[in-house]
């Protein structure tokens, strides 16, 4: 601030309570990080993408190498952890929503890099639609078809608010899949031979991706 910066972004693996101390002591516009992919690192200190493809993830040049899949050994050279061991889930800022607001926060973002265009509208819209609910009611929420759109569009693990919580470690990785997990359609009762019987939880249609 002394500086003459106008704006400070502040960084994704903050806490709720982190944000508020640091609002509660600057007249800064803040940004917040509010929905979409997290490092597992912390900000700007990332060099593995560097180390490994001579991408700088601190220039806009991020390979994403914490979404490949690694080993992890022991010193006594025993394999002990395999999948996708760095891959962080994405952040689903939704129910921290109110209280960022609250706080007056000034800018909230919502990532978009790589994604498609329907993921950034999706998203964006219903984010834009629960602020403006805020505005006029005070409170609201989230109906399950307008979760179920978010999560449709695009999630990495669910919906995973612990780095707003102060949550950092294990539970925080999406150790099987680093793509879209999707939603849950169904739930396998038998397997026959290459056929499998499924109960759905959810309409299908022609050229869905499904995976098992």
């Amino acid at each position: 601030q002394d500086l003459g910066a106008k704006r400070v972004i502040l960084a994704r693996e903050l806490s709720i309570e982190e944000i508020r101390y640091i609002r509660e002591r600057t007249n800064l516009e803040l940004e917040v990080f509010i929905h979409g992919a997290a490092c597992v690192c912390y900000s700007g200190s990332c060099y593995l993408s560097e180390l490994m493809g001579g991408r700088s993830a601190n220039r806009g040049a991020c390979a994403q190498p914490c979404r490949f899949r690694y080993e992890l050994y022991d010193d006594s050279d025993e394999r002990i952890a395999a999948g996708n061991l760095l891959s962080n889930k994405d952040t689903y800022g939704m129910p921290y929503l109110k209280e960022l607001a609250e706080m007056g926060i000034d800018v909230l973002k919502v990532e978009g890099r790589n994604r498609s265009a329907e993921y950034v509208a999706v998203t964006t819209r219903q984010y834009r639609k629960y602020l403006d609910a805020l505005k006029l009611h005070g409170g609201f929420e989230v109906s399950n078809e307008d979760e179920t759109e978010i999560m449709q569009a695009f999630n990495r693990g669910g919906k995973h608010s612990h780095y707003f919580e102060g949550k950092k470690g294990k539970d925080s990785i999406s150790y099987l899949c680093a793509k879209n997990w999707g939603i849950p359609l169904g739930k396998i009762l038998d397997v026959r031979g290459n056929m499998i019987k499924v109960k759905l939880f959810a309409n299908i249609d022609m050229h869905d991706g499904v995976e098992v």
